[in-house]
């Protein structure tokens, strides 16, 4: 589960500046599954935090696959580190990997790693991992935290992160589990549409059907008519359709797109909410 952004160019409903995108836009929210479908998508005012209404989300996909024989996983980053997300999961059978905000109570727990390798620096980052219990004040019960700490050549302090999860996998491929979920950011591009990229005015169409072959009138451009496909006749006396020189690498690029479809079989048995 992640959150997006889409731009606005007017005044429609719901839209409002967003400081951390900078822009004037909507600020929606989809739930993918593990092949890079759209499990369910949520289109909301441009000023919400990245969690607002998740269970609205995530309650159709949940009832979705309830009753039926899979393991069902949740991945998700720190904008959705919240307690009642953690018992939502647990009590519907999900195992989740959740990034968690780090504090100076996680420090403490993970201490020994923060102290900087002795001897010569690699070219490779040093990397370690570690998992322990912990438990929140706004938590009822402790959880699994596991922590990444990386130290790169050249840089005074270590990157770490704190992942919140119920997974009894290794710490390292809990981390490996967790990372997957960048592809949700692919995903997101390629699910955009007019609906979901940009909520654009008469000035972003024009510019789209610019992009797409089609010249409007203005300052520079030619006539903005699409040039006439021309009929002819083959030599075997079948007609033949010979199109404009303009349009020719439009339409060839057109021509080998392709749609790629998932197509799920009996042997997946796992279904993943990114």
């Amino acid at each position: 589960m992640d959150s997006s952004v889409s731009e606005t160019y007017g005044e429609q409903e719901g839209t409002a500046f967003n400081g951390h995108f900078g822009c004037t836009c909507y600020h929606p929210l989809l739930c993918f599954n593990q092949f890079g479908d759209v499990e369910q998508t949520l289109l909301r005012d441009g000023n919400v935090h990245s969690a607002k209404d998740w269970r609205a989300v995530l309650a159709p996909v949940v009832a979705r696959y309830q009753g039926r024989s899979l393991r069902r996983y949740f991945r998700a980053d720190a904008a959705f580190a919240n307690p009642e997300l953690y018992e939502y999961l647990e009590a519907e059978g999900f195992e989740y990997a959740i990034r968690l905000p780090g504090n100076d109570a996680l420090l403490r727990d993970i201490e020994p790693l923060l102290t900087r390798p002795v001897g010569r620096p690699s070219n490779r980052p040093a990397v370690w991992y570690a998992g322990f219990l912990y438990q929140a004040k706004s938590w009822d019960c402790t959880r699994r935290v596991v922590a990444k700490v990386e130290w790169h050549n050249g840089e005074l302090f270590p990157r770490v992160g704190f992942i919140v999860t119920n997974l009894t996998r290794p710490a390292r491929r809990v981390v490996r589990f967790y990372n997957q979920r960048g592809t949700a950011e692919q995903w997101i591009k390629k699910a955009r549409t007019p609906s979901i990229g940009t909520a654009s005015c008469a000035r972003e169409r024009k510019r789209a059907d610019w992009k797409n072959g089609l010249q409007t009138c203005g300052p520079g451009r030619k006539s903005g008519k699409r040039p006439t496909p021309v009929v002819g006749k083959k030599p075997n006396g079948k007609s033949r359709l010979t199109l404009p020189h303009k349009l020719k690498p439009g339409l060839s690029a057109a021509m080998r797109t392709e749609t790629k479809t998932d197509i799920v079989g009996p042997g997946h048995s796992r279904v993943k909410a990114s």
